[in-house]
Order: structure tokens, then sequence, then C-alpha cells
């Protein structure tokens, strides 16, 4: 069982920060277990629906928000309208701020988000932007890695601000071949970033994201990358960004996804209220997922079997 957990080629980089004991611990077993699990649902859930597709994932209240405005909103529109999720620090920083943000497939309702938004790959175009990875995960390993092997006392400092911190961090650095440890960097992105706004040679490492922001951006031909992902689905996928606001009542938008009939129900009034008004959508194609089988909106309504 050891011999899976541990890679003892790691262990001097470990003993510079006193993490061979945590590494070992149980906490990294569980985050390892959760991973694997988590890697094989949203396979699971790419395979079920089979369309390649990109998923704007959302909020009970912001779905239903979103249906009766008829529009998907850059994130500042959007604030004015609903809950639009409070930016990430590094947003910002990297041009990211103001923007429609999506998953290949259903990454972010896993776990996260009871509802999505599902759009054909058709959707994309030059006004998107597509990352290779998870782009903001991608800055804060640029950070962290910097203080690694540049820094380890002010890392140590950043490490020891909360318990959670120093979890994260140590997970990251005792996994960081895999990527798995990075997924987490989102919960403590503020502290990070607190720490690399103080830092004195901050400009070095802002250089160092830049130049991997360029990197990390795909080119073309970027629908062809995309069916890829889908296929591949890696837990890790690439994120795609639209800098304009994009109207439902769109051929591209295919379906919804819904956590189970109970949340479908919940939003069902809002949706046939947009699809009674919708011109380029037709009801009888348009699917309802729920991560196990697709239903058209009336099979769902009657808790009748979807078709195969």
């Amino acid at each position: 069982m050891m011999k899976f957990i541990l890679n003892f080629s790691k262990i001097e980089k470990l003993k510079t920060f006193n993490l061979i004991e945590k590494y070992m611990s149980f906490v990294f077993i569980k985050e390892r277990v959760e991973r694997i699990k988590t890697k094989y649902k949203y396979k699971r859930f790419n395979k079920k629906f089979g369309i390649p597709c990109i998923v704007h994932a959302t909020t009970p209240r912001n779905i239903k928000l979103i249906l009766k405005d008829g529009v998907l909103r850059k994130t500042s529109k959007r604030r004015k309208i609903c809950d639009a999720p409070r930016c990430n620090p590094f947003e910002k920083l990297i041009n990211l701020d103001d923007c429609v943000w999506f998953a290949v497939g259903f990454q972010y309702n896993i776990k996260n988000e009871p509802y999505g938004l599902i759009f054909s790959i058709d959707e994309v175009d030059d006004k998107f932007e597509v990352f290779h990875y998870n782009i903001l995960s991608q800055v804060n390993k640029i950070i962290v890695r910097y203080w690694r092997d540049n820094d380890k006392e002010y890392l140590k400092k950043l490490m020891n601000e909360s318990p959670k911190t120093k979890r994260i961090i140590t997970y990251f650095l005792a996994t960081e071949k895999t990527g798995w440890g990075s997924l987490r960097f989102w919960e403590i992105s503020d502290i990070i970033f607190s720490f690399f706004e103080s830092y004195p040679k901050k400009k070095e490492i802002m250089k160092n994201i830049l130049d991997e922001r360029k990197r990390g951006k795909i080119k073309s031909p970027i629908k062809k990358y995309l069916h890829n992902e889908y296929k591949k689905s890696r837990i890790e996928t690439a994120e795609i960004v639209s800098y304009r606001n994009i109207k439902l009542d769109n051929p591209n938008l295919i379906g919804l996804f819904v956590k189970d009939r109970e949340h479908f129900n919940r939003v069902k009034k809002e949706l046939l209220t947009f699809i009674k008004k919708a011109k380029n959508i037709d009801k009888n194609k348009f699917l309802i997922f729920d991560g196990k089988r697709k239903y058209t909106i009336d099979e769902m309504s009657s808790n009748r079997k979807a078709k195969k």
C-alpha cells in the first residue's frame, strides 16, 4: 500500500519542509482516493452524455435568473442580475476577470454545481480563448514553485499561515507530477495572492506567469482539440472563456444539466417559459441530463424513461 502512496525520489525535497510524516498520513490517502473517484465519475458523465460539449456550471438561484434574462452574461454584467461568483484575485492579474467561464464536459457539476448550461462545441469561435489546463491553478503552481526553489523561508511562512494552507501546499508538493494537489488551490487563492502582492520580487514571478499564460493558450484547430479533450476527460481539463455575452436563444444551446429530478422541477417553470419564447431551439431536441441518462423535457416532466 505504501509503495502506491510514497515516491522515494521526493524524500529529500520533503525533508526540507519536514513533510514526510504528513505525506504518509491518512489525509493524503483520502485525498488520492477522492481524486480517483472524481476522475472516473467525470469520465462516466461525459461518456453517458456522449455529445462533445462545453458546460457553464451554475447555482440554483442563478440558473433561474439566467433563464429569465435569456443571456449568459460576462461577470461584470451578471452581477447586476444575479450572484456572479466572487472574482478570484488572480483573474484580474491575468485579464480574465470579466468573461464567461466554461469547462469541457461536466467537470464542475460532479461535486460543485447542480446545474449546467450545455453548449455544442460549435459555439466556440474567435471570441473565445481556450487554455490547455486550469489557468488559475497554474498561476498558483508557478508562485509556489518559485518560492520552493528560490525562497524556502517565505514558502514556510505562507504554509504556516493556516492549517488549511499548510495541508493544501503540502499535498501539492507531495503529488506535484500528478497535478491533483493543485486543484485545491482555489480554496487558499486569497492567501497566496496576499503573500504574492507583498513579495519584493513579484515582478520576476509575474514574468513567469505571463509567459505561462501565452504557452497555455490553444491556437488552432480549437474545435478539434476540444473534441479530443472531451473524449480524454482529463481531470485537469481545458478551460474556455468567452469575452462576450452569449444569448441562450441559440441553436448551440443543446441542453441543461440537472443534478436530479428534484432539481429539474425547481427550474421547470423558468425553463419551459424560456423554451416557449425561444425561436432557435427545438423543445423536442433539447436535452436534460442528470449524469445517468439523457431525457427530453417531456420525458423528464412525465417521469417516463428516456429512450436509448
